[in-house]
């Protein structure tokens, strides 16, 4: 398996800052604990719909906005493109809510029925 290019947490040396990224310019973990490595972002979705409950927090996130207390942390790649380390679930989530096109087939009815509620869905 090729090397990542993608700073785990152990070896960030940069200062930690505050930013306000859209969450459709985050890319998932391809390297999450949770799973083995896949480098698609399609497949992780696929994975952590059936595997990990991102249905049930999507709807848990469009009824009653994301928790305070629980933040997100993401690194920067080589690419510059921005990669979650923590928050795997809730990005995924996330990003199906804002944008319909990214869900898998089997899931759209589910949802569009959380986006068409009044929600507090951050984007």
């Amino acid at each position: 398996m090729a090397k990542s290019n993608i700073k785990r947490v152990h070896e960030a040396i940069e200062p930690v800052s505050s930013a306000i990224i859209p969450v459709l310019d985050i890319y998932l973990d391809s390297e999450n604990p949770r799973h083995e490595p896949i480098n698609d972002e399609a497949e992780i979705v696929n994975f952590l719909l059936k595997n990990d409950k991102v249905k049930e927090l999507a709807k848990n996130i469009s009824q009653n906005g994301l928790s305070p207390i629980e933040n997100i942390a993401v690194i920067q790649d080589n690419q510059k493109r921005y990669i979650v380390i923590e928050g795997n679930r809730r990005i995924c989530a996330l990003k199906l809510l804002n944008d319909i096109d990214r869900v898998p087939t089997k899931y759209k009815q589910f949802f569009s029925d959380c986006i068409k509620k009044p929600n507090k869905i951050p984007t």
